[in-house]
């Protein structure tokens, strides 16, 4: 007879579990700027477009690239928001 193998899960009454669950959480977070480059590259979609699609933002008006000390480079996009817009809506800060 086959044995069947014990599958162990996370669960939140184990110790350490919160701080996995945090850690998990900044991870993905950390990796978001990344992962939305890539994705706006390969769906050829501007970064304008996407914010102007997913948060209402109206057009960028300033778009700035910096190549960083370390030689990565980072792009920085100036926009306008209303009064609502920023007491309603979460903003997506990339890092």
């Amino acid at each position: 007879m086959a044995k069947k193998k014990a599958v162990m899960g996370l669960t939140d009454n184990q110790p350490g579990a919160e701080e996995s669950k945090q850690n998990l959480a900044k991870a993905n977070l950390e990796s978001l700027p990344e992962q939305l480059r890539r994705d706006l590259d390969i769906t050829g979609t501007s970064l304008q477009e996407y914010l102007v699609s997913t948060f209402g933002i109206g057009a960028a008006t300033n778009e700035v690239e910096w190549t960083l000390e370390s030689g990565k480079k980072e792009t920085f996009v100036e926009v306008k928001l209303s009064y609502e817009q920023v007491k309603m809506k979460p903003l997506l800060i990339f890092r």
